[in-house]
């Protein structure tokens, strides 16, 4: 948690203070907030120790099933990784006429 309150986005900085705030007092929170530190992992470590099936591979079925059914399969070229985000971002500058 503690590497989301420098992020760059005010949201995220904004959530994990709330957190870490609500983390420090939870003895002082009502027994449901309470509840919702209790095994709720915080860093990478207690996420691998839970076993957390990050790549979402439970789904993999569904989405066989899904395209042999005619649904069209994720595009990774969409994908934003920091290799290719260049490529998504229109050049030319802003556009000041109205949409058509």
């Amino acid at each position: 948690m503690e590497n989301f309150l420098d992020s760059k986005h005010t949201d995220v900085q904004q959530r994990a203070h709330e957190y870490k705030m609500l983390n420090m007092n939870q003895s002082n929170l009502p027994n449901l907030g309470r509840d919702l530190f209790r095994g709720v992992p915080i860093n990478e470590a207690e996420v691998l120790n839970q076993g957390m099936d990050l790549d979402l591979r439970f789904l993999d079925n569904f989405v066989e099933e899904q395209a042999s059914a005619g649904k069209g399969r994720y595009d990774q070229t969409k994908t934003f990784l920091n290799s290719n985000i260049g490529a998504m971002v229109v050049s030319g500058g802003l556009k000041y006429d109205a949409y058509k």
